[in-house]
């Protein structure tokens, strides 16, 4: 009977040192770390799935490219500045040259009315805002309905 009195005991301690191991702050610490660590990990590598690289990313740029070249991306722009109506659509995707350097004109329209539309293309990457500088936008009557206005020093 002793022999089993003492195994009772020594069971019971391996218990209560366990449970006493998991009140410990530091390894309760230790847990967190490693939890928040893991969450973070799953985050980021999740979002690795929906960038450029990877087996999605063909489509997702894809997805993104802007439709319609310079043109495409001026209407849009026009459309939600307002400056044209909502059913403008381009006359054609290819934007023409003009006589300054590195603007080109788009032509759109919305029923009868036409509309050119001057933009300073300041760089190639369409999906940045500021590589195109909307200059103007005229109506097939002539009226400007949309003029940039550059930055004007104060005179002294």
């Amino acid at each position: 009977m002793s022999d089993s009195n003492g195994d009772e005991k020594k069971s019971s301690d391996e218990t209560k040192s366990s449970s006493d191991l998991m009140r410990n702050p530091l390894v309760l610490v230790g847990i967190a770390v490693v939890l928040i660590a893991a969450v973070v990990g799953a985050y980021f590598l999740g979002r690795s799935g929906t960038g450029s690289s990877g087996s999605g990313g063909g489509t997702q740029t894809a997805q993104n490219a802007p439709v319609g070249g310079v043109c495409g991306v001026t209407l849009e722009r026009l459309k939600a500045y307002g400056v044209v109506e909502a059913d403008t659509v381009l006359i054609s995707k290819d934007a023409t040259s003009t006589a300054t350097k590195d603007r080109v004109a788009c032509s759109a329209k919305s029923g009868a009315v036409t509309y050119k539309a001057e933009v300073d293309e300041r760089c190639s990457n369409l999906s940045d805002f500021r590589c195109l500088r909307v200059w103007n936008v005229t109506d097939s009557n002539g009226k400007t309905l949309f003029q940039h206005r550059g930055f004007l020093p104060p005179s002294d």
